[in-house]
């Protein structure tokens, strides 16, 4: 029978001189069955193990139901070399061993030897797994039919470019039975046979004619090789099987992009993303939001899966041969695809809160302690330890999980520093640093003298010369124990370590002053031990202070006897500014007091001058927040504000700490007292601090106009009593 009588009996042409495959029995439920379209090409090829056989495809096309009017499925040769019988409606009914998983498929078919590559193809997974990989992506022949007469008449119509199609998914799968193909890296199989498939397509004589079975092939080529062997992303291909799924950090609000220079997300989709995590997929990449933090421990994994999977994996197994002459057995038959689900983990990186600490020259400082907290009053605290300054000065806490505001608080200060008790907040991510400065717990004395004209001046002490001519001071704690120090230049000290060498116990002005750096705790009691030359030592030498409130300057004055008024702000600084009264307590009243003014600062106590006398004043103003009253006789006194200095709060007469009592026989010793300002609390323009008005009785008045209000009520109550009486 020559070829152009068998092709009028046959209804497709498959390969191999006469192979065919048509609608035979495939089970009790399963047909086979092929159409041959018109005037379609033949491809003469070689195939390996063919002992360079020469062989010949024809017109190619296989098609599998349940029964005559059932839906048919288009399915694909596995083996190569076994021709395929003619359904002609009538005629070759097989039976067989049914639909099973391709993964199980064995090729328990008779003859076992008939085709090529059968040994190697049974046993090798991997080639079953990559005929799914191009079954999922080879075309499928979907027309609109439900019987096979229906598909047949449609199929006769098929075009060119559909035709070619089927073929070149045809040949992939015959050279990756045939071990041609083991990889799918390039167009041209790993093991190529010259005068093979891949030659007959793109270099044989006919090759022009196969300009669709070329664009094809190569297509499903590389979607077999972006999908299942390229890890899709140029970050180091980190979308891998979930077993190996590497794992990325990002931060909460921040996407993390993943793109392809390939375009290998195309065969991608969305599977699954847990709550909290949002992800786009497009052909060109990933976007990977997350919207609530994610722990290491536990990071959210995310899956792509392939588009379009085809919903099956089977074989159709025959398994009597035709009894045709020119039929070698029954070819057994594959459709479907195959999945590949990948993922990636992912979690937030923590936010890092940097505490810098520095001291008033802007040196870091370490050992300083802190707490960061949820709320502005630092009682939610975050970290389960202090935090410490290191040698730079800086602390760094890395456990932020989520943006928001939090508040940092210095719970200690570094040894000899103040605290600084402002709780500051700080917006992460926005801001990442938060700076704190301690000031150097520090005492400075400043030693005056007064001139027989009640000039007040710095003491000349002989400082930087051979010979020093001023006090000597030593400074104690409570418990009366005595405190070194190193000298850093003169008049400048800090409290000494205990293995400091040359230290001494002894502070000495230089030019009226000293002062004492890195004292390590607030209260002491300083005294002057030796006098000024040519002068004498107080009546009382010795002062206790808490440099930690309002004594972290006092003055001590030499040749003075009287009352010392110290005015100083909260953090016992030495303000200038205001006017202040004196004022005596006399039946229960403290009333303003008539002074001498004597030079600048400088006022006499004096009962003898009246209003009218140009030297007499209410008011006392200070001399670099220091004012002097001398000849004060014995009673009880007080130093009230009139105005507070600018920028600070004034204090009320009822909350005046500078009292004083002075009794008969201590009229020539020397006395101080202090008054303390806080800074003005501002809100918006208007300063928060009351107004007050002190009249010369010492009574304190909201507002004069209450006081006619109230005097004009009484006026109008008597007129009406009287009224009434003379009815």
């Amino acid at each position: 029978m020559n070829k152009k009588i068998f092709n009028s009996i046959s209804i497709l042409l498959m390969f191999i001189l006469s192979f065919f495959c048509l609608g035979a029995r495939v089970s009790a439920k399963y047909k086979m069955t092929s159409v041959r379209p018109n005037n379609y090409y033949k491809i003469e090829y070689k195939t390996k193990n063919m002992n360079n056989e020469a062989r010949t495809l024809y017109n190619l096309f296989i098609f599998v139901a349940s029964d005559a009017n059932d839906n048919p499925k288009h399915a694909y040769c596995i083996q190569p070399g076994i021709s395929m019988a003619v359904w002609n409606g009538n005629n070759y009914t097989r039976t067989g061993n049914g639909i099973v998983a391709l993964s199980s498929y064995s090729g328990d078919d008779e003859p076992k030897n008939a085709g090529l590559g059968y040994n190697s193809y049974y046993t090798n997974s991997t080639i079953k797994n990559k005929i799914l990989q191009v079954l999922n992506y080879a075309y499928e022949y979907k027309p609109d039919a439900t019987t096979f007469a229906d598909f047949a008449n449609s199929a006769i119509n098929i075009s060119v470019e559909n035709y070619q199609k089927i073929i070149a998914a045809q040949a992939i799968i015959w050279e990756l039975v045939t071990q041609e193909r083991t990889s799918f890296n390039s167009y041209v199989p790993d093991n190529k046979v010259s005068g093979g498939l891949y030659d007959a397509l793109f270099a044989g004589s006919d090759s022009s004619k196969f300009s669709y079975a070329q664009q094809e092939y190569k297509r499903i080529i590389d979607s077999v090789y972006y999908s299942y062997y390229k890890s899709p992303g140029n970050n180091n291909s980190i979308f891998k099987i979930e077993s190996m799924a590497k794992t990325i950090k990002t931060t909460i609000g921040q996407t993390y992009e993943i793109k392809d220079s390939d375009g290998a997300f195309k065969y991608f989709k969305k599977v699954s993303a847990p709550d909290g995590v949002n992800v786009e997929v497009s052909d060109s990449g990933v976007k990977i939001t997350p919207t609530k933090a994610i722990s290491s421990d536990s990071p959210a994994i995310v899956k792509i899966g392939l588009k379009n999977v085809k919903d099956v994996n089977s074989v159709y197994t025959c398994t009597e041969d035709p009894g045709e002459a020119n039929r070698s057995g029954c070819q057994d038959l594959a459709y479907g695809g195959v999945n590949l689900e990948l993922a990636i983990k992912v979690y937030t990186t923590k936010y890092d809160i940097k505490i810098i600490k520095k001291d008033e020259e802007s040196n870091p400082l370490s050992g300083a302690k802190f707490n960061i907290c949820k709320d502005a009053k630092c009682s939610n605290v975050l970290n389960d330890e202090p935090l410490v300054s290191g040698s730079d000065g800086i602390v760094t806490y890395s456990e932020i999980a989520e943006p928001g505001t939090y508040y940092v608080q210095e719970i200690e200060a570094p040894s000899g520093y103040k605290i600084d008790n402002t709780i500051k907040s700080i917006e992460v991510p926005n801001s990442t640093s938060v700076e704190f400065t301690n000031t150097s717990r520090q005492f400075n004395l400043i030693k005056y003298t007064i001139d027989e004209n009640g000039v007040s001046t710095l003491l000349d002490d002989g400082c930087g010369t051979e010979e020093y001519t001023g006090p000597e001071f030593k400074l104690t704690n409570l418990a009366g124990n005595l405190i070194s120090f190193e000298m850093l230049s003169n008049g400048e000290y800090k409290q000494a370590d205990e293995d400091t060498e040359n230290s001494t116990t002894v502070l000495k002005t230089c030019d009226g002053k000293f002062s004492v750096k890195l004292l390590t705790s607030c209260n002491y009691i300083i005294s002057e031990t030796k006098a000024p030359n040519g002068l004498t030592l107080p009546t009382n030498a010795s002062k206790k202070v808490n440099i930690c409130g309002s004594d972290k300057n006092i003055s001590f004055t030499n040749g003075f006897t009287g009352l010392e008024f110290q005015k100083k702000n909260e953090d016992g600084e030495f303000i200038s500014g205001g006017k202040f009264a004196l004022q005596r307590k006399e039946n229960n009243v403290y009333k303003d007091v008539l002074l001498r003014e004597n030079t600048e600062g400088y006022y006499t106590y004096d009962t003898s001058i009246d209003e009218n006398d140009p030297d007499a004043t209410y008011i006392l103003l200070t001399n670099d927040g220091i004012a002097r009253i001398d000849s004060i006789a014995p009673g009880e006194y007080r130093v009230v504000e009139k105005e507070a200095p600018e920028g600070y709060e004034a204090i009320e007469d009822k909350d005046s700490t500078a009292k004083i009592t002075i009794n008969d026989g201590q009229q020539e010793d020397y006395y101080v007292v202090e008054l303390i300002n806080k800074k003005v609390n501002l809100k918006g323009d208007e300063a928060s601090a009351e107004l007050i008005v002190t009249i010369t009785t010492g009574r304190k008045v909201l507002n004069y106009t209450l006081i006619f209000v109230g005097l004009a009520a009484i006026l109008g109550a008597l007129i009406l009593i009287r009224k009434k009486t003379k009815k």
